[in-house]
């Protein structure tokens, strides 16, 4: 380790009052008498600006997992529809099921 005795050390010597000196004179802020103006809600100044909510809403009704089995053709089918009618979009196998489920209930009814 290099040799540190010739290094100045701001602590090593003994105070001579100047620091207390200064801290007495430290007067803190005063506080401000103004009142701030109550900022507007978030969300009403971003619809007011344009911005969409995009925030998750909660389901409309509570849901519940369906599983059942098919052949691998009828899921290669089922797939490929998806990805027909709604492109590479989160959800398109749930909004085809969900388009069936509506057509069927109409016929059946």
């Amino acid at each position: 380790m290099a040799d540190d005795s010739e290094r100045y050390d701001p602590f090593a010597s003994e105070d001579d009052g100047n620091v207390a000196k200064l801290v007495s004179k430290f007067k803190p802020k005063a506080k401000a008498t103004v009142v701030p103006e109550p900022r507007p809600n978030v969300s009403v100044v971003a619809a007011q600006r344009g911005f969409v909510d995009r925030s998750p809403k909660g389901p409309a009704a509570p849901l519940k997992p369906l599983q059942f089995r098919l052949t691998a053709e009828e899921v290669d089918a089922f797939n490929e529809q998806a990805l027909r009618e709604y492109g590479n979009e989160h959800g398109g196998k749930i909004k085809l099921f969900r388009k069936m489920m509506q057509q069927y209930l109409e016929t059946n009814s």
